[in-house]
């Protein structure tokens, strides 16, 4: 019957699943399978795409599923989780335009996003010369006439030929010329801005916007246009305002979250791979310092998250159960795209005079440009601390010493712990 053909079908995929399982552990087999995702991913990162990892992918996927029936979508999320880079390639991709795009600030006006009615003069040069040559009857008049000297008469002639126009902003630029609009940094638009668009968000394909400032013209939506916005999580990192809950209802919203390690690790060793999908580098060991790098990058961020308690690190109580922070510092993906490009132009190596210790110019040349590119610029001075006690946990910085890293709040005893 029915349930016996169900039980042998249920049979035979775990015992299919089985075989696909021992075939990939096979290591010629992920070697393989591994170059060949590498190469594609590096293809796009080399192209300048987004690169679909499976977590990347999913996102994608919610985002076309509720842009194709004409919903709005607010990616929300912590600082480098790559809110705007998921949006815009989307709409490359997938739509085949470039988005116009807003960025938010406090001082942004429903005009800025609009546009708004200006004066503009109608005549060009050519007329204007025409209409005070004839004013002074003959044109040979104005020969060896100056610019300045032309303004005057043209003064004196008379006002210029103007008239009233609609300059158009970059919403309603959206909606004309068929391609997504996105408000990037959403929560730094005031609220009473935002609350204008409300009616706005709930109008699908083929519906009319009468447009005040452009004397109540209509500008038909149609099914190119998309609305998109990022924001960032609110907390004392952010200072941001607490968008409207009546005009969220109107998106479709989701949480942006940081990549899992093992994605990261790929999309560093994806930048570092040739057109034949073979990896550049330096010593044997640096696959292994590669994926300690990502490793720390998810502690990184979620410790600036909150997302993981660390009562071991600077202001942290075991005692009190009280975890240390991050205030400003997060790992990102871009971030790391600047350690990992300077460290593959360097050729793998430091650069000789840096003024750090020989045993510290001996270790692995990738420290260096860590430091270089990411550690130093911290603004904040405990989350300098902070950041080099995380990378030392993950075998970074072994043989460096307190006065290499230049910081005078980091002292042995905080290095050493």
């Amino acid at each position: 019957g029915d349930r016996e053909e169900s039980a042998v079908i249920a049979v035979r995929r775990a015992a299919a699943e089985q075989k696909i399982a021992e075939f990939m552990e096979m290591p010629e087999v992920y070697r393989e399978v591994n170059r060949r995702e590498l190469l594609e991913y590096a293809r796009a990162i080399g192209r300048g795409e987004l690169v679909e990892t499976p977590t990347t992918k999913k996102m994608i996927s919610a985002i076309r599923a509720h842009w194709d029936r004409g919903v709005p979508v607010f990616l929300w999320g912590h600082l480098g989780a790559g809110k705007p880079e998921l949006l815009r390639p989307v709409s490359r991709k997938y739509y085949g335009e470039e988005p116009e795009v807003f960025s938010g600030s406090e001082e942004a006006s429903a005009h800025n996003i609009i546009g708004k009615m200006k004066l503009q003069a109608r005549e060009t040069p050519d007329e204007f010369y025409a209409r005070a040559a004839e004013a002074l009857s003959h044109a040979k008049a104005l020969e060896g006439v100056s610019k300045n000297e032309i303004a005057d008469i043209l003064r004196l002639v008379g006002p210029k030929i103007i008239e009233s126009t609609f300059q158009v902003g970059p919403m309603i630029k959206a909606i004309d010329e068929n391609k997504p609009f996105i408000f990037d940094e959403m929560d730094e638009i005031p609220r009473e801005i935002l609350s204008r668009f409300n009616d706005l968000l709930t109008r699908r394909v083929g519906a009319a916007i009468d447009v005040p400032e452009d004397s109540n013209r209509s500008h038909v939506i149609r099914d190119g246009f998309k609305l998109g916005g990022t924001g960032n999580v609110k907390s004392k990192k952010y200072m941001r305002k607490d968008l409207d809950a009546a005009q969220l209802s109107r998106w479709w919203s989701t949480e942006v979250q940081y990549l899992p390690a093992e994605e990261t690790a790929k999309l560093i060793l994806a930048s570092l791979v040739d057109r034949h999908g073979s990896l550049q580098l330096g010593e044997t060991d640096d696959i292994e310092s590669i994926n300690n790098l990502a490793k720390v990058a998810a502690e990184i961020q979620a410790i600036f998250a909150e997302k993981k308690k660390d009562v071991h690190g600077p202001g942290g109580d075991p005692a009190r159960n009280i975890g240390a922070s991050l205030e400003k510092s997060v790992l990102s993906i871009r971030d790391l795209k600047n350690i990992i490009d300077a460290w593959k132009a360097s050729g793998f190596k430091v650069p000789s005079g840096i003024g750090i210790s020989s045993e510290a110019r001996a270790d692995e040349s990738l420290n260096w440009h860590i430091y270089e590119e990411f550690i130093q610029k911290a603004t904040v001075p405990k989350d300098r601390v902070y950041l080099v006690q995380l990378f030392c946990r993950y075998g970074f910085f072994k043989a460096w010493k307190a006065d290499d890293f230049g910081f005078p709040e980091l002292t042995a005893k905080e290095l050493a712990a």
